[in-house]
C-alpha cells in the first residue's frame, strides 16, 4: 500500500474521489470545492491536484496501478473530467466576443457547417448556460484575465441570482424577489425554447430552399445539355437534306444527259433509215 501520491495521503486520495463519485457528473467542480472546505485545504490546489492525477493516471500506467491499489479506477472519473473540460473550451470559444457573432453562427462554425452538430452544441451551451453558472464563471474570468471581451450580457441575463440570506428566515420581500427571479427564469427559458423552435423551422426551410435551388441547377444543365443535343441532331438533318438535294440534283443532271443522249441516238437511227429508204426507193426506179 503507497502512504502519498504527488505529496497526497492515500486515505485523503481516496475521501476526495469518494466524494466527488457521489454526485452527479455536472458537480464534480463544486463537489471538489465543498471537500475543499471539509478538509481545511484550498479549493483552487484541490482542483489542481485532482485534474493533475487524473491526467497522470491516464498517461502513466504505474500511476494508475497505484490508485488502483487504494481502491480508485480513475478512467471514469477522467471521461467526467473530460467532458467538464470540453465544455469549457466550447463555452470559451462561444463566450468570446472579437469577433461579434451570434451563438448559433459560432456553432455552425464549429460544426464546419453541420446543422445538426450545431444544434447539438447550442444546446450544450444553453443548458449549461443555464444550469451551471459556476463553470459559465470561471470561464467568463478566465477569458477576462486574458483581456478577451465576453458576451457577458448573454450569460448573466440567463443566471437568476437567489438571494443571500443572513438568517433561516425568509422575508417577504426576499420571497417576491425570488419567485419573480423564477418566473423570469420560466419566461426566458419559454422565450429561448420557441428562439430554437422558430430557429430549427427556419433552419429546415432553408435546407429545402438550398436543395430546390440545387435541383433547379440540375435540370438547368440538364435542360441546356438536351439543347445542344437537339441543336446537334438539326445541324446533321439539314446537312443531311443538303446532301439529298445534292444527290436529286445529280441524278436529275444525268437523267438529262442519258435522255439527251439517247435522243440523239434515235435521231441518228432515224436519218440512216430514211436515207436507206431513200436510196432503195432510187434503185427502184432505175431498174
Amino acid at each position: 500500500m503507497y502512504n502519498k501520491i504527488l505529496g497526497w495521503e492515500s486515505k485523503d486520495i481516496k475521501s476526495l474521489f469518494t466524494f466527488v463519485a457521489s454526485n452527479s457528473e455536472q458537480a464534480v467542480i463544486k463537489s471538489l470545492s465543498v471537500w475543499a472546505l471539509q478538509h481545511n485545504k484550498r479549493p483552487y490546489s484541490v482542483r489542481n491536484f485532482f485534474y493533475k492525477i487524473l491526467k497522470l493516471a491516464n498517461d502513466d500506467k504505474d500511476v494508475y496501478t497505484k490508485l488502483l491499489d487504494i481502491g480508485i479506477d480513475t478512467k471514469n472519473f477522467f471521461n467526467k473530467a473530460k467532458k467538464i473540460e470540453d465544455t469549457k473550451i466550447l463555452l470559451s470559444k462561444i463566450l468570446d466576443y472579437r469577433k461579434k457573432q451570434s451563438v448559433w453562427n459560432v456553432c455552425l462554425e464549429l460544426a464546419n457547417n453541420n446543422v445538426d452538430l450545431a444544434q447539438k452544441l447550442q444546446n450544450k451551451y444553453r443548458n449549461t448556460i443555464a444550469c451551471h453558472p459556476n463553470i459559465v464563471q470561471q470561464v467568463i474570468t478566465s477569458l477576462q484575465n486574458e483581456g478577451i471581451p465576453t458576451r457577458i450580457t448573454f450569460a448573466q441575463k440567463n443566471i437568476v441570482s437567489m438571494p443571500k440570506q443572513p438568517t433561516s428566515t425568509i422575508s417577504e420581500r426576499d420571497l417576491q424577489s425570488l419567485v419573480f427571479g423564477v418566473i423570469n427564469l420560466i419566461r426566458r427559458t419559454t422565450e429561448s425554447n420557441l428562439n430554437q423552435k422558430n430557429q430549427q423551422e427556419l433552419q429546415q426551410i432553408n435546407n429545402h430552399l438550398q436543395k430546390a435551388l440545387i435541383d433547379n441547377r440540375r435540370k438547368d444543365v440538364l435542360l441546356s445539355e438536351l439543347m445542344a443535343e437537339n441543336q446537334k441532331i438539326r445541324e446533321t438533318l439539314r446537312n443531311t437534306q443538303d446532301l439529298q438535294q445534292k444527290q436529286q440534283a445529280e441524278r436529275d443532271a444525268t437523267y438529262l444527259t442519258i435522255k439527251d443522249l439517247v435522243n440523239s441516238k434515235k435521231q441518228k437511227a432515224l436519218q440512216n433509215f430514211v436515207s436507206n429508204l431513200l436510196i432503195k426507193s432510187q434503185e427502184n426506179t432505175t431498174i
